[in-house]
């Protein structure tokens, strides 16, 4: 690990202090700190809840060929597989990818690359990751809604519930789906997304 230099801790903690402003381009100075050898000391002057949304948009910018808001290019190849490397690392699941077609907002996205199939009982990650609000994406012009969830809210006998809506109509949605596979869950996502309407 590469020790930071007074001048990078000092630019470091600086953009924390932006980020109180303005988040988004806070994160951006932070990023321009970060390599490969130095994330684990720029990431232990980040406090909460600041480090886990900061996480959270390293894992969106490590998964896509984009440039960050306010960059002229995307990532380097080598630090974005890089940054993917360090985020399995934490020990941490990463956030599930989804085909999202055009139309479609995405309200809350807390889907992990976690599968409950084989994870012990007493695992942290039940109450963490496995829990009733998982995802939810809005298409407005078609009024539909898609959520997610894993229901018991963290019980290793629950299982995923996926439901779509349309006029937020939950006494009565267009489709239901159950199911204890995430590999399951994220196809019958996608369809729904591509095709709402049975």
């Amino acid at each position: 690990m590469v020790k930071l230099s007074e001048a990078e801790r000092s630019g470091v903690l600086r953009a924390v202090e932006r980020c109180r402003e303005d988040e988004r381009f806070g994160r951006m100075v932070l990023l321009s700190y970060v390599t490969l050898e130095n994330i684990d000391e720029v990431m232990a002057l980040v406090p909460e809840p600041l480090r886990g949304r900061f996480r959270e948009w390293i894992d969106v910018i490590a998964d896509h060929e984009v440039a960050p808001l306010g960059w002229e290019a995307p990532l380097e190849p080598a630090l974005r597989a890089g940054l993917k490397q360090w985020l399995r690392g934490t020990g941490e699941p990463l956030r599930q990818p989804l085909r999202i077609p055009g139309g479609w907002m995405v309200e809350h996205h807390e889907l992990m690359q976690l599968d409950p199939v084989g994870l012990a009982e007493n695992a942290p990650a039940w109450g963490y990751y496995l829990i009733e609000d998982l995802l939810q994406l809005r298409e407005v012009r078609r009024d539909f809604l898609l959520d997610a969830g894993w229901y018991p809210d963290g019980d290793p006998a629950g299982r995923f519930r996926a439901v779509l809506l349309q006029g937020q109509d939950w006494a009565h949605p267009l489709r239901t789906h159950e199911t204890r596979n995430l590999a399951d869950l994220v196809a019958r996502v996608e369809e729904w997304l591509l095709r709402p309407q049975p």
